[in-house]
């Protein structure tokens, strides 16, 4: 599983931290997700969602077969 966060922060031009904010969840949650060294319950996912101004399935892609698409 591929989570866009950073891509769609960084569209935003948004800091780590900035978003964090705006979530309400810590930095480094945001930093912990974004290198994939950690999968957002779906509360927090909701939240960076809301806060990326994006559905929140769009911030996920499955990889099967070595290829990835949006949930």
């Amino acid at each position: 599983m591929v989570i866009k966060v950073r891509e769609r922060r960084e569209e935003l031009g948004l800091s780590q931290t900035e978003l964090a904010r705006m979530a309400g969840i810590g930095q480094h949650t945001v930093s912990d997700i974004e290198t994939g060294r950690h999968i957002p319950r779906v509360d927090v996912a909701i939240l960076l969602a809301r806060a990326l101004m994006l559905p929140v399935e769009e911030l996920f892609l499955v990889a099967t077969d070595g290829s990835a698409y949006p949930i």
